[in-house]
């Protein structure tokens, strides 16, 4: 996985490594002693110790220096942090794999020392200190020798790298990793679409259905279980495949179940491109130890991971209760000759289809339907999109799609044609959207409202009881009036706060900074309102809250009074939903926030940091002014969509229930930063209570010993 580097420090160090040859021979040929003494073994530690300027476990801990500290002194260049040898065995590793020279020598003696040390030394970066480690290292030998632990991910690297040198397309080795520039990721784009288009987008299509989602369709979910990888692999392109493959779209392919050979060299194009790029963690534990100055890398390989694999989904149910909730209310607004009912109708007809793609006749819809023709045809115009507009300025992988944003898409002789409404449905809800905002510039600010009624109704069909209402300030306690969207308790409490702010564009776009400018005006705005009102709760003792002239009391739950806070909006969030990515997000603008190196940009991320000032304030009201660490004040914080929510709503047998799974969202995380995937391993084990649930026990201890730990599934 990629690290951001010093370059002057890689480079000395490089330079030192590769001019120990001549020592290294003399021992790496001969076998360790494995009876170092205990004596040899303590004076070699000495030495490292000499050359050490700070450890994790005599600084840190501490308090000499703040991790946040010695992250800076590293990206300045002042500190060269131990982890820096484990990339260095990578490096050599992919050097050797990709010019078939020897660089076993280096490359072990890294391995050795990083095995040794780990990740947490600290040295100063200059020569003598560099050959110093080095020597001590080559002395590790004739204890023992360690190599560079490879993978099915490093791996599948390799082979990606030779897939695409019989292209003739050589990606350079810089820090450990493969570097595609520009002009390389341009060239693979084009011919992977060259490709796409030869053989034919149905084909294409076709092809991922039957071999990449047919086969893991969970129905009491309604989705296609497709995440990031849960092995050492990586994951599939398929989201960008499906990208290209409906620009490309020849629906009088007669011959598309015939192209298989084709589509597999698509397949493995693909997945060479994305191997080489080397954006996915190895390891679930990958990004549970992320770090605030490795968030604005991470964000944007996970916008790259988001964009080449993770389709966006939306279930039918989830489809309908948005056009319910936030359509309907509004509807009159678009001044259309047809009714929410009739455009309802014809939503529901598509979305019944059995296929995963196919062409619509519309004769038998008008045949089927219980609405005029002209409404009908009426209805189709709106809710498709010509075939020559979908995703035509999809011309790299940073450019923008848009065939998620309609259901259908039209073709000449009043052709249309129908994708599985888990990858376009949604469009059903975008559509009669901007019909709505274009008559009405204010529809925003109306629907807001029905994003939380909708999560309110939906708790309400399912007997779930929650409370909601204003509160009023308290002028003595300098605690201000405010209102809780939703909040219900079990043995903790746990605050809902409602946003309809989306983030799908800028996903598209690639555009991280207008991300981050969205998730100050929705979500982060929402953990705000969480924290004040976790602070009134406490001050206070209890929060009256009056709601339609009915009031209810709330009082701390469970024997420290936990305050759960949810962040919770309308449309998808992909991997910012999971508990690493949440938290880290939070960490950062707690830890000082975010800065951007282009001056037209500067300004752009003021609203998010002065937002982290606020909680923090908030949270050192609350009695904690004493040593703050970010990772501990945010670890009851957390992203949800609404689609997420509902889908544990809908598949939870009782209140409890439901919460309990909002919890394990809290505590767990595992390499596919999938909420969903979560929510299917609770009902395996609620449907097979023999099964052992180490999950459930290490929560149960983490609540009962109130250790605040991530389980790593």
């Amino acid at each position: 996985m990629k690290h951001i580097e010093n370059p002057d420090i890689w480079k000395l160090c490089m330079e030192v490594f590769d001019s120990l040859d001549t020592e290294l021979s003399s021992k790496i040929s001969y076998p360790s002693k494995h009876n170092m003494s205990a004596e040899e073994k303590e004076k070699i530690k000495e030495g490292f110790l000499k050359f050490t300027k700070y450890t994790y476990e005599k600084d840190i801990a501490s308090g000499h220096v703040s991790q946040l500290e010695l992250f800076q002194m590293e990206e300045n260049g002042l500190l060269l942090g131990s982890h820096i040898f484990r990339r260095m065995a990578r490096h050599y590793y992919f050097m050797e794999k990709a010019t078939g020279e020897d660089y076993r020598k280096e490359r072990i003696l890294c391995a050795t020392i990083y095995a040794n040390l780990g990740n947490i030394f600290f040295f100063e970066p200059n020569l003598d200190v560099i050959k110093g480690v080095a020597k001590l290292g080559i002395q590790l030998f004739d204890a023992k020798k360690y190599d560079f632990v490879t993978s099915d991910y490093s791996d599948g690297i390799v082979n990606a790298f030779h897939i695409l040198h019989g292209y003739g397309i050589e990606p350079s080795i810089q820090y450990g990793t493969f570097d595609c520039n520009e002009r390389i990721n341009h060239a693979i784009f084009e011919l992977l679409e060259k490709k796409v288009k030869t053989v034919g987008g149905l084909a294409v299509l076709m092809y991922l259905a039957n071999n990449y989602f047919y086969n893991y369709y969970i129905p009491d979910l309604d989705r296609y279980m497709i995440s990031r990888s849960t092995d050492n692999r990586q994951s599939t392109p398929v989201q960008l495949l499906i990208s290209l493959a409906i620009k490309h779209l020849n629906i009088n392919d007669k011959n598309y179940d015939k192209k298989e050979c084709q589509c597999r060299e698509i397949i493995d194009l693909a997945q060479a491109w994305y191997n080489i790029l080397d954006v996915e963690g190895e390891w679930g534990i990958d990004y549970a130890m992320a770090t605030v100055n490795r968030y604005p890398l991470e964000l944007y390989n996970q916008i790259v991971v988001d964009k080449f694999c993770i389709p966006k989904q939306y279930s039918k149910d989830y489809i309908l209760a948005s056009l319910d909730h936030m359509i309907q209310p509004l509807f009159y607004l678009c001044d259309k000759k047809y009714s929410y009912s009739d455009y309802r109708k014809v939503a529901c007809y598509l979305m019944n289809q059995s296929f995963f793609i196919g062409v619509i006749d519309k004769n038998k819809v008008k045949k089927q339907l219980d609405v005029a023709n002209y409404k009908i045809d009426l209805i189709l115009e709106d809710i498709s999109i010509p075939a020559m507009q979908v995703n035509a300025e999809f011309t790299n992988i940073d450019a923008a799609c848009n065939h998620y944003k309609w259901p259908l898409i039209r073709f000449p002789m009043d052709r249309y044609v129908y994708i599985d409404y888990h990858i376009c449905g949604f469009g059903f809800y975008n559509v009669i959207y901007e019909i709505i905002k274009s008559c009405d510039g204010s529809l925003d600010k109306k629907q807001g409202i029905y994003v939380e009624n909708m999560l309110k109704e939906e708790l309400q069909k399912k007997g779930y009881g929650y409370f909601t209402g204003k509160y009023a300030a308290l002028k003595e306690k300098n605690l201000n009036d405010s209102e809780c969207d939703l909040v219900m308790q079990s043995n903790s409490t746990f605050f809902f706060e409602v946003k309809k702010t989306s983030i799908s564009d800028e996903l598209e776009n690639m555009d991280d900074v207008t991300m981050l400018q969205q998730l100050a005006k929705g979500m982060v705005r929402a953990q705000k309102q969480c924290f004040l009102h976790e602070l009134y709760l406490r001050e206070n003792g209890s929060i009256c809250l009056e709601d339609n002239g009915i009031e209810r009391v709330i009082e701390p739950v469970g024997e420290l009074g936990e305050c759960l806070k949810i962040s919770v909006c309308h449309q998808e969030y992909s991997f910012l939903t999971s508990k690493s990515f949440c938290s880290l997000l939070l960490e950062t603008i707690l830890s000082g926030g975010f800065g951007v190196k282009d001056d037209v940009r500067r300004n752009d991320l003021n609203a998010l940091n002065k937002l982290g000032k606020q909680i923090l304030d908030i949270y050192s009201r609350n009695g904690k002014q004493e040593c703050i660490v970010p990772r501990e004040v945010v670890f009851y914080s957390l992203f949800c969509s609404l689609q997420q929510i509902l889908t544990a709503v809908w598949n939870s047998k009782d209140e409890e229930e439901f919460l309990y799974m909002v919890k394990e969202w809290i505590y767990c995380q595992d390499k596919s930063l999938d909420p969903y995937l979560q929510i299917l391993v609770h009902i395996f084990h609620r449907e097979n209570p023999e099964s052992p649930d180490v999950k459930k026990a290490v929560i149960e201890m983490f609540e009962r010993t109130n250790r605040k730990c991530l389980y790593i599934g």
